[in-house]
């Protein structure tokens, strides 16, 4: 083949392991190559379960997996109808485009002939040089065959790009058949010219996906694609390659649409870690000498400074899959980490590039800041394992750490941040990786010039000069990253703003946020019983699919979903914890929930307390209506 490694796509295959500490990481990466190559040629992104999963050491010991791209990139799945070949019809019909994405360039400022001379360019050599979407069945018989025998021999995605590079590389009907699918993808290509000259672009809702969202768009027609292509937002793609849809979806994917790409395009990185469970809320502030004096005789413990979790930690497990948000934002956060840790490693000087470990994500409240900041911490060491042996999270209570004793605040900020130096010291740099979340920042860095002009206490402008002062220290140890968040982003001091290298803004969740919210939830109450429904509410991409067809609107699958979609829409302006509590209050005020709680315990009939989805959908619109109706009364009180 004639696909280099920094043309195949970087995978990450995250394995969560059972409580079974025996079982060796070595023998689960083996085992997870040999059943990513049992596949035959295709390798299937997204979450997969276990327990379908034809490999027994998988099977016994896996908890949860998940494959994820691990560097920016979006695919694209696009349905070409123009191209006719008896030979490969079949397999080239449909595709997937692989983008480059660039968050920081957006197209509509900076689009220029230039740049589309770049990407014909780029699109025509892939094409010309790139056998990924130009093979023919002879070709795909040989790729899986060697990919059977290489699963066999526990072999690597390298062996058969060899081999397969040796078989093609004098082949005349692959020249003749490149040429072909050239032609193919002009009528696609000049749409997208058209796209970027229109400044469109095509990202959209963050998922699951690690360092970049991966959406599907499939478009049945040229004018199709370019209507798709319209509804996606804000950056700029280039055109790395294509690949033809191979195989069908595997037993083992529990996505509702999954992506599934040839493995001797990837390159998988096989990652495993433990869930931990433990929490340590043992160190607590250290009284003064006055307070010594104050409570002699007396024993009474402190509130606990900070609470402690060992990553990855149980009560963060499968959280980033749950948060949803318009735009790249959780892409953005690990291209930040990723950068951080790359010049940590090279020892960059910090002196001469100014790089803080610091992260703000400011926003109104209950749109998730402190969960995502958590949930980064997670991802982060689950992806860091290879190289830190421990990685913990650090969870500050802002308000334990002022006294009523007069510059004792910036003493507990201090004694604060020299724990968590100690831990490195005690570790060693290489074997730790620490994350200090201060939630509520403004309470530490409050704006020192509004402090003087109230006339507040100097202690609170010591506490800002202390937590300043020690993240500048901090900086230095590269195993390090803080995360702040801040509901009141207009209270934070210009010193400490100028020191974040990472400022978010997280905002009320959209209208496919507050779908995918609403569905995870219901998905939820299926799976726990609650709710009595035996097929699948569609995701907000497919909805928004099936509702082009008029055909498809009588169907189960597209009248669940666009009665979700109206209770999504009636929603608008609801916070994520919001969305997240109003089915429980569904729940609990319109579905008879004393009778149901009655059945269910006293009886082992599930009937009894069951509800149809129907009843559900009818509730959720109800405790929408009255979580309308109580803050609209509640603000014209306040006013």
């Amino acid at each position: 083949m004639n696909l280099n490694e920094k043309e195949r796509i970087p995978l990450c295959c995250e394995i969560c392991l059972k409580n079974e500490k025996d079982v060796s990481n070595e023998t689960i990466r083996i085992a997870a190559h040999k059943w990513l190559f049992s596949l035959g040629i295709t390798i299937t992104l997204g979450r997969h379960d276990p327990n379908k999963i034809n490999c027994e050491d998988l099977n016994k010991n896996c908890d949860y997996i998940v494959i994820e791209p691990a560097i920016p990139i979006k695919i694209v799945k696009e349905i070409n109808w123009n191209y006719k070949n008896t030979t490969c019809e079949q397999l080239q019909t449909t595709h997937y485009s692989v983008y480059e994405v660039n968050s920081d360039y957006n197209i509509s400022d900076n689009i220029n002939a230039s740049l589309i001379d770049d990407l014909n360019t780029n699109h025509i050599d892939n094409h010309n040089t790139n056998p990924i979407g130009n093979f023919n069945a002879n070709t795909t018989e040989s790729l899986r065959a060697n990919s059977i025998e290489n699963s066999n021999t526990s072999s690597s995605s390298d062996n058969i790009n060899e081999t397969t590079k040796k078989r093609n590389i004098n082949d005349l009907t692959f020249q003749q058949e490149n040429a072909k699918v050239n032609f193919k993808y002009d009528n696609s290509f000049s749409c997208k010219k058209k796209d970027l000259l229109n400044g469109l672009n095509t990202n959209s809702l963050v998922s699951s996906s690690v360092c970049s969202k991966t959406s599907v768009r499939c478009s049945s027609s040229v004018n199709d694609h370019i209507e798709n292509t319209k509804n996606d937002t804000k950056h700029t793609t280039k055109l790395l390659f294509t690949v033809p849809v191979i195989g069908e979806k595997s037993i083992s994917s529990m996505e509702e649409d999954p992506i599934i790409l040839p493995n001797f395009c990837c390159i998988v990185n096989v990652v495993t870690y433990y869930k931990n469970d433990d929490i340590i809320e043992d160190q607590y502030n250290e009284p003064s000498e006055d307070e010594e004096e104050e409570e002699e005789g007396k024993k009474k413990k402190s509130v606990p400074i900070y609470s402690q979790y060992i990553l990855p930690h149980l009560r963060f497990h499968k959280l980033w899959d749950c948060l949803y948000y318009e735009e790249n934002i959780k892409r953005d956060l690990l291209e930040y980490v990723s950068a951080l840790m790359l010049f940590a490693n090279k020892k960059i000087d910090c002196n001469l590039i100014n790089y803080n470990h610091l992260v703000l994500l400011y926003g109104p409240p209950g749109t998730g800041k402190t969960s995502l900041c958590k949930a980064l911490a997670n991802k982060i060491c689950i992806r860091l394992s290879n190289i830190y042996t421990t990685g913990i999270l650090i969870e500050l209570n802002t308000h334990t750490l002022f006294s009523k004793w007069f510059s004792e605040s910036g003493k507990q900020v201090l004694k604060l941040f020299n724990k968590i130096k100690r831990i490195i010291h005690a570790y060693g740099e290489n074997d730790i990786f620490i994350c200090l979340l201060i939630d509520e920042v403004e309470s530490l860095s409050a704006d020192r010039k509004k402090s003087i002009d109230k006339t507040e206490p100097s202690d609170t402008i010591r506490v800002v000069n202390t937590l300043l002062t020690q993240i500048d220290s901090l900086k230095y140890y590269h195993n390090t990253l803080i995360l702040t968040t801040s509901n009141i982003s207009e209270m934070l001091d210009g010193a400490f703003i100028d020191r974040v290298d990472l400022k978010q803004f997280i905002g009320l969740p959209n209208e496919e946020c507050r779908y995918e919210i609403y569905k995870d939830s219901i998905n939820e109450l299926i799976e726990k019983g609650i709710i009595s429904f035996t097929s699948n509410i569609p995701n907000y991409q497919r909805i928004q699919s099936l509702l082009k067809n008029e055909n498809n609107k009588s169907q189960n699958e597209c009248m669940y979903g666009c009665e979700l979609l109206k209770c999504a829409d009636m929603s608008d302006g609801f916070s994520g914890r919001c969305l997240r509590r109003i089915p429980f209050q569904a729940y609990a005020y319109f579905c008879q929930a004393t009778l149901r709680f009655y059945n269910s315990t006293n009886n082992n009939n599930k009937q009894n307390f069951q509800i149809t989805i129907s009843e559900f959908f009818l509730a959720l619109k109800k405790a929408i209506q009255k979580e309308i109706v109580n803050k609209k009364n509640l603000q014209e009180k306040i006013l």
